[in-house]
Parts: C-alpha cells; sequence; structure tokens
C-alpha cells in the first residue's frame, strides 16, 4: 500500500524564526502521523526546519538546478541539498513552467538529477484553463510525465496532478475531475513503468485548503496532497493532515 503524503509548499514565505516556530510545533503536534509529511521551506529556512524536526518529516527543496557544479549564479545543486539533509525536491511547478519558462526538457533534466542523487522528486504536471477547455488536458498532462520519468526510477517519484487553473485561484478541481485525472495519469505511469507503476504515489495540489480537503482527501486514486497557501498557517495544515489520515 502507497504510503499517504501531505506536503506544504511554503513558495516564498517565511523567516528562519517563522520556520523553525511553525517546524517544531508541527512535530509536537504529529509526533507519529502515520502517513509522510514533508515541508517545502525556503532555501534560507531549510537548516531551521531540519534543526526542529530532526528527520521526523521529510525536508524538502522547491526548486534544484541539473549540473553538479559550475558557473550558474543563484542555482542550487543537487549534492548541495543532500548535504542539507534534503529528502524530496519539487521539480516542474506550474510557477516554474510558466513564470520562468521551464519547458519539459528542463524539468525532466531536473527529476533525473534528483533521482540520481537519491532524493525523491515531486513531480508537478497539469494543464492550463485553456488546454482543458481544448480539450487537450488528458494528452498535456501524458506529456509531462512521459517526458519527465523517461529512465527514472519509480522509487524516485511521487506526481502531484496540480491543474493551472485551480493553483493559488481558490477553485479547486472537483472530485470527479480530480478522480479521472489521477486514473489517466496512473494509466501513463503504467505504461512507463509497467507493474512498479503501483508503487509511486499520486497526489493532488491546487488551491487545497480545511475546507475542501476531506473531499479531495477521499477522492479514488488520491495519495494526498500538495499544499500552498494553506500550509502556511499550522491549524489549517493540522486539519488538512487529519483529513489524509482520516481516509
Amino acid at each position: 500500500m502507497r504510503t499517504k503524503l501531505a506536503a506544504a509548499n511554503w513558495k516564498m514565505n517565511k523567516t528562519r524564526a517563522e520556520a523553525a516556530d511553525f517546524a517544531r510545533a508541527l512535530v509536537g503536534r504529529f509526533p507519529d502521523a502515520g502517513c509522510d509529511i514533508a515541508l517545502f521551506p525556503p532555501f534560507t529556512a531549510m537548516d531551521a526546519v531540519s534543526k526542529e524536526t530532526g528527520g521526523r518529516v521529510i525536508l524538502g527543496a522547491q526548486n534544484v538546478f541539473y549540473e553538479e557544479s559550475g558557473a550558474y549564479t543563484g542555482e542550487i545543486s543537487c549534492a548541495m541539498l543532500k548535504d542539507a539533509g534534503c529528502g524530496m525536491v519539487i521539480v516542474g511547478h506550474s510557477e516554474r513552467r510558466h513564470i520562468f519558462g521551464e519547458s519539459d526538457e528542463t524539468v525532466a533534466a531536473k527529476t533525473k538529477a534528483v533521482a540520481g542523487c537519491g532524493m525523491s522528486a515531486l513531480l508537478c504536471v497539469g494543464e492550463t484553463a485553456k488546454q482543458r477547455a481544448d480539450g487537450d488536458a488528458a494528452a498535456v498532462v501524458r506529456r509531462q510525465v512521459e517526458t519527465a520519468l523517461k529512465g527514472v526510477s519509480p522509487q524516485a517519484v511521487t506526481v502531484a496532478y496540480e491543474p493551472v487553473w485551480a493553483i493559488g485561484t481558490g477553485r479547486n478541481a472537483g472530485v470527479s475531475e480530480i478522480e479521472e485525472m489521477h486514473s489517466g495519469i496512473r494509466g501513463v505511469l503504467s505504461g512507463v513503468f509497467g507493474a512498479d507503476a503501483g508503487g509511486v504515489g499520486v497526489v493532488y495540489g491546487g488551491s487545497v485548503s480545511a475546507r475542501n480537503a476531506p473531499d479531495i482527501a477521499g477522492a479514488a486514486g488520491v495519495d494526498g496532497m500538495l499544499v500552498g497557501g494553506a500550509s502556511l498557517e499550522l491549524e489549517t495544515f493540522a486539519v488538512i493532515i487529519e483529513a489524509i489520515l482520516a481516509v
């Protein structure tokens, strides 16, 4: 059985002190949660989170560069992240794709680099509102998954379905839409990994809130959630974790 995942993507939020306070309170609230909990703080706060959690949650990074080292001002390598205690890295988030222009090929290079360094990639895939309206959602997500996972071990990846039109908008996909897309992703994974695809988690993200978390958690094929803004407050994120645990 796949382990459920509750992942908090803090994006460009929280100072070191704020991150440490949150992490300390979180592990106090969930000393043995029964699901995987991952925190993705800014790079500057990773050590603060690590010191407070002591390995009781997965320390994640929001981004990485695919080269091992070199003249890449401002970038962070997989080796640097692993040295900092990182266990999981978000790759392909829509904000990286659409704001910073990352292509499917760039996402694939990052995914391979993360997996090759012994960490787990949290691969984000999803369609825009126009792509969905044009009937291209399934094809877009299929292309994103297949491109990113060529040559990657199934043990090194979790897929996060995040419809671009739902991220930060307050509009989340309906349960039937989530179930349909997760089923489609599961089919793509079977084509990529064969019998080993069953061990790959598929989580949902996109305007997850304390209000809609129980319905999303109960949707068929949902192995957890990647949470953005709703993960910034401990009480809200705790409700989401509890919704995942209740299934």
